[in-house]
């Protein structure tokens, strides 16, 4: 199974860094203009809702932290 994540992020290359995984072949992430890309590739059924969900926490929270201290 594969899915993919757009996140549509005028610093998606600042994101792109912090949520880049170290040495997973299944992850491909790239950035485009203001879009990052996530495809997920071999996604098990059982983490079909947790991986994306983490992907999707952690941008919460890059928002709130890079947003609220105007970096």
């Amino acid at each position: 199974m594969e899915i993919e994540l757009e996140i549509d992020e005028e610093n998606s290359s600042i994101l792109y860094n912090i949520l880049k995984p170290d040495n997973d072949q299944n992850i491909d992430m790239t950035v485009n203009k203001k879009k990052l890309n996530i495809k997920i590739k071999n996604l098990e059924l059982k983490s079909i809702y947790s991986l994306p969900d983490d992907f999707l926490r952690n941008y919460e929270v890059f928002y709130k932290i890079y947003y609220n201290l105007k970096i």
